[in-house]
């Protein structure tokens, strides 16, 4: 392929100490069926292991339409700057997404979503079915009716500037998602075959409780307060927040009396829960 024409699908894969799992995020991407060019980029961020040994491996076998961008980072960025770092490089009119751990099952998926976009220019950002696969080997139920998974998603190169937010969330999908959200409408796409979620030990949310979840979420969603302010997706930005702060306050109560107060409290203070009160006590 002519490496400086640019391409029509960026797919982005980072990577840090995923031997045992990077060569199948690769391969779900070279079996992929197309018709049009893409460059992959696969960061690595500088693992302990043996996955640049595996990257190198599974990438050398050639193909002619996919423009292969491999870092191998001499020093470790962490998560979140590697993925806003893999994300400015992107040169293609539209990005996919999938993490080392992770892998894709259909071999249509990235034709399917590019001739969805191509045909609805209104859309910034489709998605489709996904589901878990935990370390015997099991695989959770296939999901359709969540918000957007990164291993799903394929959205339009609009982003054009990280703010100093974005470098601060814990959680980086989430951001970027409202990012997008700004920037047009999401859709889901059905008959795509269901990527996979690989639920591991290394594997940094998956292994969280709901409760253990929820700090990076207030601390992610007070991120993208302080981003929304003055916009008119503050006000909902702010009751995400404020739904999330009470759900950990229910969590640590410790006895009925205490989530009878916090329940009282948050309507007192925002004039209605943002979910029932049976539904508090049920948390």
């Amino acid at each position: 392929m002519n490496l400086h024409k640019k391409p029509l699908i960026t797919v982005i894969t980072i990577t840090y100490n995923h031997e045992s799992f990077i060569r199948k995020a690769i391969n779900g991407v070279l079996s992929q069926d197309f018709n049009f060019d893409i460059e992959y980029i696969i960061a690595n961020d500088q693992s302990s292991d043996n996955s640049h040994q595996v990257i190198l491996d599974a990438i050398s076998k050639e193909k002619t339409n996919i423009n292969f961008r491999y870092y191998n980072h001499s020093e470790n960025k962490g998560m979140s700057t590697n993925f806003i770092w893999s994300l400015k490089q992107a040169r293609g009119e539209y990005i996919a997404l999938c993490e080392g751990d992770d892998y894709w099952t259909d071999p249509l998926k990235l034709q399917k979503q590019v001739d969805f976009m191509e045909a609805n220019p209104d859309i910034v950002l489709t998605h489709h079915a996904w589901r878990n696969k935990f370390q015997d080997g099991t695989l959770g139920p296939i999901i359709t009716n969540s918000n957007p998974r990164v291993v799903t998603m394929m959205f339009r190169n609009v982003i054009d500037n990280f703010p100093r937010e974005f470098h601060k969330a814990p959680n980086g999908d989430t951001f970027l998602r409202f990012m997008l959200k700004m920037k047009g409408e999401f859709n889901f796409i059905d008959g795509i075959d269901p990527a996979i979620r690989k639920i591991h030990e290394g594997c940094l949310m998956g292994n969280l409780t709901e409760t253990d979840k929820l700090p990076r979420r207030i601390e992610t969603y007070q991120q993208i307060y302080n981003f929304a302010r003055n916009t008119k997706y503050e006000k909902e930005i702010l009751k995400n927040l404020q739904y999330f702060q009470v759900k950990l306050a229910l969590c640590r109560a410790k006895n009925p009396l205490s989530k009878i107060f916090i329940t009282l409290n948050f309507i007192f203070k925002y004039g209605y829960p943002k979910i029932g009160i049976r539904a508090f006590f049920n948390r």
